[in-house]
């Protein structure tokens, strides 16, 4: 075997492996979102945990996802962890600091529900 059909190989594996994690990522993160909608925030949240480790892997300059880090403030909201929805709040809020007002403003929603839970744990 050559090495340019090892490399070739190597970057096969790495993109399918790749693949498969945003798979993963999104079943997650589906699956909390339906759990979610019907008020089951237990359940939910460690499916969003599961998404955030994930995630930290894929987007590794932000460390996560302004989504996912909205909804496990959500969870932690509404299972009466305070401190830790804050937490994934701000978390959300510094992700998207940098964003470009082009790309704030398709992420609007997610500033709003970060800062909306924010002022109801005030």
């Amino acid at each position: 075997m050559t090495d340019l059909h090892r490399k070739s190989l190597f970057d096969a594996k790495a993109r399918q492996e790749a693949a498969i994690d945003a798979m993963a990522n999104g079943r997650f993160f589906d699956t909390a979102g339906d759990l979610m909608k019907v008020g089951n925030y237990r359940d939910a949240l460690p499916l969003l945990l599961q998404a955030r480790s994930l995630a930290q892997d894929r987007f590794p300059d932000w460390g996560s996802s302004p989504a996912i880090e909205v909804c496990v403030g959500e969870c932690f909201e509404k299972l009466g962890q305070a401190e830790e929805a804050r937490q994934a709040f701000n978390q959300a809020l510094s992700i998207m600091e940098p964003f470009t007002p082009e790309k704030k403003n398709a992420f609007n929603h997610l500033i709003k529900r970060a800062t909306d839970g924010l002022a109801r744990l005030k």
